[in-house]
């Protein structure tokens, strides 16, 4: 009887702990997604870059922005991390070609030396200090010589750990993402002339995911941010620790299949002589995937998520860029390539709608463009029903592409309504349409 009870307890105490587990992720998920949101509302068409920063941070990956000053790299590094991680708990620092080692992770302690006699680093104020979770490494590939000898380590994502004066071993610090803005790609990259007193190249392969910045802003978003300037939106509040933690294992959970579009994307990258796609940096980018889906709010990897992975990780130097379009385009299975050529054709048919709306002028009119977008996404509906749903690489595609096309013949209906309404309306004379 007393074993009966005390089962009966641990598993009531199970029960509830996996209830609160659940509500804690529900909510670090819902929170995730307002700064998601925000950013997106601040930082105009950099939608791919605040992607790869968050996935860098639920990842405990390592992500840099390259491009031209003025395009908000590191302003949005800094405030990623803020919303995520917190101030308190972040590092930052501008690199330049004289920054010492010193300065990121800490001088030799003189009082202790001159007091106790002990040979000690001083992490106050430094990376490796107590507390600190995340950095950020603005200008990063401007420092030269010993410096990288150190961040070679604490940018190894599976280490974090540092050579520090006095200790007997590496010692291992609380950072557990490191985010990095660049105007340039390191020497001996992107036409640059390798410089000789410093290596980048393995420095280089340390940033999992990486993205060039453009300045590419339509006149109506320029007038946004302008705005913006007057009356900045209100950052939502920053993630807990606890919720932090709960996404990355969140991003642990996720399941993914043995046989996946990222290997596919592998051994095309092979066959393309991109040696530089390791089986290291696979892994890395494994995870990155299953944390793009959590960002996206999934427990299971979706095409999209192999793609984001794929995009953000394969390449090395800017000639790459053409070569990993062609492995994307190939990356899924020929049912995948079907429900890509949907969608396509649903945006299609969508544009052309949109388009003739403009010149209609009267209910008839509006019945006849209508019926015509009502017949060709019909065609299409029809092709996207035979598509074999066991040879989708994702898991649920199929369903979840049905309730997407629901929430679309939706919308559609609403947008002809609003038309006819406005259609029907009776014509009033303007009061000076009799002026002389």
């Amino acid at each position: 009887m007393t074993t009966t009870t005390a089962n009966t307890t641990t598993t009531a105490a199970n029960t509830t702990t996996t209830a609160n587990e659940g509500t804690m992720t529900d909510n670090a998920t819902a929170n995730l997604a307002a700064i998601r949101q925000h950013l997106n509302t601040v930082y105009l068409s950099r939608g791919f870059q605040i992607d790869l920063l968050l996935v860098a941070v639920i990842g405990g990956l390592n992500g840099v922005l390259i491009g031209p000053p003025g395009t908000a790299k590191s302003q949005l590094c800094r405030e990623t991390l803020h919303l995520t991680v917190g101030t308190d708990h972040v590092w930052a620092k501008q690199f330049n070609p004289f920054t010492t080692k010193d300065e990121v992770f800490g001088f030799m302690d003189i009082k202790a030396m001159k007091d106790h006699g002990e040979y000690r680093t001083d992490t106050r104020g430094r990376i490796t200090a107590p507390g600190v979770h995340a950095a950020f490494f603005d200008e990063v590939f401007k420092a030269f010589g010993p410096l990288f000898s150190g961040t070679m380590s604490i940018t190894h994502t599976g280490e974090r750990a540092v050579d520090l004066q006095g200790d007997p071993a590496p010692r291992k610090t609380e950072v557990e993402t490191i985010l990095a803005a660049s105007n340039e790609l390191p020497p001996g990259f992107g036409g640059r002339r390798a410089d000789q007193r410093t290596d980048f190249t393995a420095f280089w392969d340390r940033w999992t995911l990486r993205s060039v910045v453009q300045s590419t802003l339509t006149d109506e978003q320029l007038v946004r941010i302008l705005r913006m300037q007057l009356n900045r939106p209100t950052p939502p509040a920053a993630l807990t620790k606890a919720e932090r933690r709960g996404l990355q294992q969140a991003a642990r959970d996720v399941q993914w299949k043995d046989k996946n579009p990222l290997i596919k994307a592998f051994r095309m990258a092979e066959q393309k002589g991109m040696s530089h796609v390791t089986a290291r940096r696979l892994g890395e980018l494994m995870h990155a995937t299953r944390a793009h889906a959590v960002l996206h709010g999934r427990d299971y990897c979706h095409l999209e998520d192999y793609r984001f992975a794929v995009k953000a990780g394969f390449w090395q130097d800017f000639d790459d860029f053409d070569r990993i379009r062609e492995i994307i385009a190939e990356m899924g299975t020929e049912a995948d390539k079907r429900l890509d050529l949907f969608w396509r054709e649903i945006d299609r048919v969508q544009g052309v709608y949109f388009r003739d709306l403009e010149n209609v002028s009267s209910l008839d009119e509006l019945t006849v463009v209508s019926q015509a977008c009502f017949e060709a996404a019909q065609q299409a509906t029809a092709v996207f029903n035979q598509i074999p749903e066991a040879e989708l690489s994702t898991p649920g595609a199929k369903d979840a592409a049905r309730e997407q096309i629901v929430a679309w013949r939706d919308e559609m209906s609403r947008i002809f309504h609003a038309h006819k309404a406005e259609l029907s309306k009776p014509e009033v004379s303007a009061p000076f349409d009799g002026l002389a």
